[in-house]
C-alpha cells in the first residue's frame, strides 16, 4: 500500500513540475508577443470605457481579430489574464507586426528548449505531432 501512495506521489509531483513549466513559458510567450505589438505600432488601452470592457470580456484571448468600428479597420489583441488590456493598432501596424514575427520566427528554435515549445504547442492545440 505503501508503495502505492509513493507512485501516486510521484505522478502527481511530476504532473505539477510540467505543468508550472508551461505556465511559465506561456506567460513568457505571451509577454513577447505582446512586446512585439507594441513595437509594431500597437496601442495598450486598459478596460476604462464599457466598450473596451465588453471586448476585452469577449473577445478571444491572446489573438489578434479584426474589426471595423465606425468604418474604421481595427486590429484588437484582448489580454485579460496578465497586463488585462487591449492591445489596438490599425493596418499598418499589423503588417509590422506580421513583419516581426517573420523576421523572429527563426529566432524561437534559439530561444525556447525542445520541451518548451512542446508544451506550449500542447497548451495552444497546434501541436502538429501528438
Amino acid at each position: 500500500m505503501a508503495s502505492v501512495r509513493s507512485v501516486i506521489t510521484v505522478i502527481c509531483l511530476s504532473a505539477s513540475v510540467f505543468y508550472s513549466g508551461c505556465a511559465g513559458y506561456n506567460t513568457r510567450h505571451i509577454q513577447d508577443t505582446e512586446q512585439k505589438l507594441l513595437s509594431a505600432g500597437f496601442l495598450a488601452h486598459g478596460p476604462d470605457t464599457a466598450e473596451r470592457r465588453d471586448l476585452l470580456e469577449t473577445l478571444p484571448a491572446h489573438q489578434i481579430v479584426n474589426r471595423q468600428i465606425e468604418g474604421t479597420n481595427y486590429w484588437i489583441y484582448a489580454d485579460p489574464t496578465i497586463q488585462k488590456c487591449l492591445y489596438i493598432g490599425n493596418d499598418a501596424a499589423n503588417s509590422t507586426f506580421k513583419e516581426l514575427l517573420n523576421n523572429q520566427s527563426a529566432s524561437y528554435d534559439e530561444r525556447y528548449t525542445p520541451q518548451e515549445r512542446f508544451n506550449a504547442d500542447i497548451l495552444s492545440g497546434t501541436n502538429a505531432n501528438p
